[in-house]
């Protein structure tokens, strides 16, 4: 699109040239044609506006998808500490009853 734009430049400014050569013989066509060059160059602008809006909004939607994935990583890291943390309990609970399945077997042995 900038490209587009370049060479909508270099074609005013070549009008422009063009123009200016003219105007000596015809006042009325040089008027029509700086109208004309005025239209085309709204036309330019319009094209310049909407690409920065473009960009603009490009550039907006990567700073909330970095947010996002910023506050995915986050979100992960702590599921991960929580299970580690409840890996750790289950291994102290079944460390827990495999010595009170120990004592158990224990105590039946002696018992009989």
């Amino acid at each position: 699109m900038i490209d587009s734009y370049e060479k909508s430049v270099t074609i005013l400014g070549a009008r422009f040239l063009l123009l200016l050569m003219k105007n000596t013989k015809t006042p009325n066509r040089f008027r029509r044609n700086v109208v004309s060059m005025a239209a085309e160059l709204k036309q330019v602008k319009d094209c310049l506006v909407s690409q920065e809006q473009f960009f603009v909004n490009k550039t907006l939607s990567r700073k909330e998808k970095k947010t996002k994935i910023k506050n995915m990583e986050r979100e992960i890291c702590k599921l991960h500490k929580t299970l580690e943390d409840r890996n750790c309990q289950l291994e102290a609970s079944s460390s827990a009853a495999t010595k009170v399945l120990c004592a158990v077997r224990d105590v039946r042995i002696v018992d009989p």
